[in-house]
């Protein structure tokens, strides 16, 4: 086996009152379920729901501007 690229990317642990979910990008959430994680393919209510605690939290500084939250882990030097 021979390594031919390497990409480095970033997510956040979600923490709820219910589960532990990890957003890797607006679109791609996963729900931690035991010790594997699975798609979470209906997430637009938890991208909006981390988008207003982001704000709330005033997190959002932290990643980009607001509007930019969702390009976290997609920086254009993620070939280095």
């Amino acid at each position: 086996m021979k390594i031919i690229e390497v990409t480095r990317f970033a997510g956040y642990s979600v923490d709820t009152d219910g589960s532990i979910y990890t957003r890797y990008g607006p679109k791609s959430w996963c729900v931690i379920m035991g010790e594997s994680e699975e798609p979470l393919y209906n997430c637009s209510e938890m991208e909006e729901l981390f988008q207003k605690f982001m704000l709330a939290n005033n997190e959002a500084g932290n990643v980009g501007n607001v509007g930019n939250v969702g390009n976290v882990g997609e920086e254009s030097d993620a070939k280095r």
